[in-house]
């Protein structure tokens, strides 16, 4: 709808990441071991009162024979040597292969319903990908077996399977079955033009349950916002568009194109299409979103839902739009000059990764319900003041307090701010709504959040609105001086895990890349995250 969309052409869409970038960092406790040792001296007690007692244990041995492929050790030694690591918090490991090349695992326990047996599993990070290293089943004497041997039968199963399927297609081949063939295919196609005629039908309960858990937050208006599902939810007014449609004249800012088009090249026709528009910034890709995905649109007012598709960008700085049919088909006027809604009363529940980047599907309002449905996942309302609220309520936090000096009234505590990377934190969770005490040391601050609930995990699982916390390695954190830092997780970056925190040499609470702000260089493999309470993976 602005002219800023001559350069509709340079914009590339990106695929939207099915899985957060793995970091390279990942968790271990070894800082946690040293300042166990710093106890048994008698030094440091006060830092020590948050940890747990742990098994002193050789860790590296028990490492090299969970991912020894040479035989040398049982399948059952190795399942031992994994439980005890995941026993002794130690789920997340690196190890070097016989060619000097770091591998990065997971050790994941599990209980099997209805047994008392553990699920123990060993899983290869390979960049965006886990691969199954090591799998098998503990008992409750104590004994492990390994998972070859228990799906034994079942691989035999599968052989015969696969054995009867071949022997069915080579019958099938033969002239006198192939009449048979070609009607059951027939048949099939009928079975499943019938099941199209059914999906559309489909309600859309789950979707009007995720809006209404989501109101109920009061989540800031005119900002998209990702949910624990996966959806993203966008509260806002709605102005109309009439671009692709007849009445694209009378459209102050009208053009005869859309950013989205049909197979044949075409535009969407505002006037029979339910499109809906965002503005033309990277915000949308970084949460996974891109032209052609699918969203339930809701009037607030009236209670009028529909399916609607993204299939326009609008000005950076305008959020809110959408075709003359959408606005129609939720109560409002599709006049382009004064059509629409002012007020922030229209709903968008976004499903990234819905759309194939073309509009076709969206001349037929039933098959984006059909498309919809079976994608929604349902809103966990028992924790979703936690798990979103207080998340997006930090992130937001985050961002309004980019380029300031947070840290002024410790300005001697934190040597004007270049040790204000806690301050600063503390300041933005506070401002949040939370409930905390504001701390000038990192490791003071972390273990404050800890004795208030939130929940420790490994980095490449940290979500937007976690604080992630870095260790220097061979140092005492406690102690402060900068062997630790601090911050708050933001937004994927196109791929990218980035962070809020104060940066020493501007003391300025600045937006960047986790691997910048904590940097393997520097803090190695000790860093995590930390999760508001309720809102951490079971």
């Amino acid at each position: 709808m602005s002219v800023e969309r001559n350069h509709r052409s340079n914009i590339e869409n990106i695929k939207p990441e099915s899985h957060r970038e793995k970091s390279n960092n990942h968790l271990l406790d070894s800082a946690k071991h040293s300042e166990l040792k710093a106890t048994d001296s008698g030094k440091n007690h006060g830092a020590q009162k948050h940890l747990p007692t742990l098994e002193i244990v050789d860790h590296k041995r028990l490492q090299d024979k969970v991912v020894d492929q040479s035989h040398k050790h049982k399948a059952e030694d190795r399942l031992h040597a994994a439980h005890k690591l995941y026993k002794n918090h130690h789920s997340q490991f690196s190890a070097n292969d016989k060619n000097g090349k770091t591998h990065h695992y997971q050790i994941v326990e599990k209980p099997i319903e209805k047994t008392k047996n553990i699920k123990v599993a060993v899983f290869e990070i390979e960049g965006k990908k886990l691969r199954l290293a090591l799998h098998g089943t503990m008992k409750p004497d104590g004994d492990f077996e390994n998972v070859k041997d228990l799906d034994l039968p079942r691989k035999r199963e599968q052989k015969r399977e696969r054995k009867i399927e071949t022997e069915r297609d080579n019958i099938d081949d033969q002239p006198e079955h192939r009449r048979h063939r070609r009607h059951r295919h027939h048949a099939s196609e009928s079975h499943s033009r019938d099941i199209e005629k059914v999906r559309p039908t489909l309600d859309n309960h789950t979707a009007r349950e995720t809006l209404n858990t989501a109101a109920r937050l009061d989540l800031p208006s005119d900002r998209l916002i990702k949910l624990s599902n996966g959806l993203v939810y966008l509260r806002s007014k709605l102005a109309v568009d009439a671009d692709g449609g007849s009445d694209w004249r009378k459209d102050p800012y009208g053009q005869a194109t859309t950013s989205l088009t049909n197979a044949d090249g075409s535009a969407l026709d505002a006037n029979k299409v339910n499109y809906f528009v965002l503005p033309m910034t990277d915000e949308y890709k970084q949460l996974g979103i891109k032209l052609g995905d699918l969203a339930w649109v809701r009037n607030v007012t009236n209670g009028k839902m529909v399916a609607a598709i993204f299939g326009d960008l609008g000005p950076q700085r305008k959020i809110g739009e959408g075709s003359q049919a959408l606005c129609r088909a939720l109560g409002l006027s599709g006049n382009p000059l004064h059509g629409g809604t002012d007020k922030k009363e229209i709903e968008f529940l976004i499903q990234p990764n819905s759309g194939n980047g073309r509009g076709d599907i969206a001349k037929n309002p039933d098959a984006m319900v059909a498309r919809l449905n079976p994608l929604q996942r349902p809103f966990n309302s028992d924790n979703t003041d936690n798990e979103t609220g207080i998340a997006a309520k930090i992130v937001a936090s985050a961002k309004l307090a980019e380029g300031k000096k947070l840290w002024t009234e410790q300005a001697k505590a934190t040597k004007n701010g270049r040790l204000g990377c806690a301050i600063s934190t503390s300041e933005v969770l506070e401002d949040a709504g939370l409930d905390i005490d504001k701390e000038t040391g990192a490791c003071a601050l972390v273990e404050q959040l800890q004795d208030r609930g939130w929940d420790k995990i490994a980095v490449w699982q940290a979500q937007p609105g976690d604080v992630i916390y870095g260790a220097r390695p061979g140092t005492n954190a406690a102690k402060g001086g900068g062997n630790a830092h601090v911050g708050i997780v933001g937004e994927d970056k196109a791929g990218k895990l980035m962070v809020y925190a104060n940066v020493s040499a501007t003391g300025r609470w600045t937006y960047e890349a986790a691997k910048r702000a904590f940097s393997p260089n520097r803090f190695g493999d000790q860093v995590w995250a930390f999760r508001p309470p309720q809102t951490a993976q079971a």
